[in-house]
This record gives C-alpha cells, sequence and structure tokens, in this order.
C-alpha cells in the first residue's frame, strides 16, 4: 500500500444500523412481493383434478382477478353469477380464493415480523438515547450540586431542584380497602339523609347494613361480586381539607428533585 492509498471509510455506528435497516426493509418487500407473485400464479398442485385446458383456464382466472383493481374500495366490481352447471369455473374460482387467502397470510405475517423487528430497533434506540441522557443528567446535576443556588440559568437550560407533589401510599391493603369502604358507605347516607330520603335515627343502622352486604360482596358471597380500590387522588384531597387518613394509608412527601428545563 503506497502513501496515496487512502483508508477504506469505516460506517459509524449509526449509519451501520440505518443500512442494517434498509436492506431489512428492501428484503422484507422483495419477500412479499415473490410470495405474491408465486400465491397468485398458476396453482398446478391443486386438491382438486383438473386437465391441462383446465389449468390454462386457472391461469386466466387468476390473471382476472389480479387485473381487477382492489385499491380502489368505493366501486367493487360484481362477483360473475355460476349456474350450477358450471362446476369447472367455481373450481377455478375457489382455487383462486384458496391462493388469495394463503398469500394474504403470508404477507400479514411478513409485516408482522418486520413490524417486530422494527419494535425491538426502537427499544432499543429508546434505551440508548435514555442512557446518554441519564449520562448528561448526572454530570449536569453535579454541576449544580457544585454551583450551591437552587436555580441556576444556562443558555441552553435552567437546571433546578423541584418540590415534589404529596402522594398516598397503600401500607395494609386490607386496613385500607375496610376503611375507604366504610367511609364510602358514610357519605352515601349522609347525602340520603341530607337530601331528606332517610328519616332521622336509622343512620347508624343503615351504614352498618350496607357495609356488611359490601364487605359480603368482596369475598363473593353473593351472585355479584364487587372490588374496592383506593381512589388515592380523593384520599389526597381528603387529606389536605381535613388532614385524616384512611387506616392503612400514608403520605409520603418525596425529597425535590433535579429538574433540566430546557430553552427553545
Amino acid at each position: 500500500m503506497n502513501g496515496t492509498d487512502a483508508a477504506p471509510y469505516q460506517l459509524t455506528d449509526a449509519e451501520q444500523r440505518r443500512q442494517d435497516d434498509d436492506a431489512a426493509m428492501d428484503a422484507m418487500r422483495r419477500q412479499i412481493e415473490d410470495e405474491q407473485a408465486v400465491a397468485y400464479g398458476p396453482d398446478r398442485n391443486l386438491s382438486i383434478a383438473i386437465d391441462d385446458d383446465s389449468v390454462e383456464a386457472l391461469e386466466l382466472t387468476l390473471d382476472m382477478v389480479e387485473a381487477i383493481d382492489w385499491d380502489d374500495a368505493t366501486a367493487p366490481p360484481e362477483p360473475p353469477e355460476i349456474t350450477a352447471e358450471q362446476t369447472d369455473h367455481a373450481n377455478r374460482l375457489a382455487a383462486a380464493y384458496r391462493q388469495r387467502e394463503r398469500a394474504a397470510a403470508r404477507t400479514d405475517a411478513a409485516y408482522k415480523a418486520e413490524i417486530d423487528r422494527l419494535r425491538s430497533r426502537k427499544v432499543q434506540a429508546a434505551e440508548r438515547c435514555e442512557r446518554g441522557l441519564a449520562w448528561l443528567r448526572a454530570a449536569l446535576e453535579g454541576y449544580h450540586a457544585a454551583v450551591g443556588e437552587k436555580r441556576v440559568e444556562l443558555p441552553a437550560a435552567v437546571l433546578s431542584m423541584r418540590k415534589q407533589p404529596l402522594r398516598v401510599n397503600i401500607t395494609d391493603a386490607d386496613a385500607c380497602a375496610a376503611d375507604v369502604r366504610r367511609q364510602a358507605v358514610e357519605d352515601a347516607v349522609a347525602r340520603a339523609k341530607d337530601d331528606n330520603i332517610m328519616p332521622d335515627g336509622i343512620h347508624d343502622a343503615v351504614v352498618d347494613l350496607v357495609d356488611a352486604v359490601l364487605a359480603d360482596m368482596l369475598q363473593g358471597s353473593y351472585i355479584a361480586r364487587v372490588k374496592c380500590d383506593p381512589n388515592k387522588p380523593v384520599i389526597l384531597a381528603r387529606l389536605k381539607d381535613t388532614g385524616e387518613l384512611p387506616d392503612g394509608c400514608a403520605a409520603v412527601q418525596p425529597d425535590p428533585a433535579f429538574s433540566i428545563k430546557t430553552r427553545e
């Protein structure tokens, strides 16, 4: 190799991935075209008995089917009328139907395989991006801590520590479900009393009865079953209003989190 020879160009990883993707897409298109060509071509291995004249007629039938513009869904052609005596014609159309059915299945499988491959590549690409973002984020978080200010403004982004919203953790699912169920029943009965639907003096008895029925339904004792899931947004709202939490729940105030807000 003399001094004038240049080293061959080495593709970057990103260029190689794009090249691989393009090659895979071309291979998939060729596969689908080949399968359709085979599927829609003459079928000389039919399960029905046909002679040479019938094979030629079948080829004409398949050509006729392929000549129809199936992309035009607004004006489909009228299907041919076949009399009871036209058995050969019916056989040819049945063979054409079978060919298109098989081709449709192969085409669907080919596209599904390509979709799965692209979905996998998407996940891999997203993971690469996330690793890069995490690396940059860690560096900027270290810089923000070194500056020692709550908010640091840079030309490309604003670095800050953001307060995180209060959240509710379920520490005892059974106790929480029983308490929120009881509170829901009490709220419903109280509304009925306020609307003069329920007479005075039976509030507690009705609450006990309804709560017992719901408890039995949760355990599957009745023909209908119900599920009781804590409504965390409502629990949080009630906590802010009354300062109270249902049994089996705990309020958690997360530490402030580092934030990067990029500029336009």
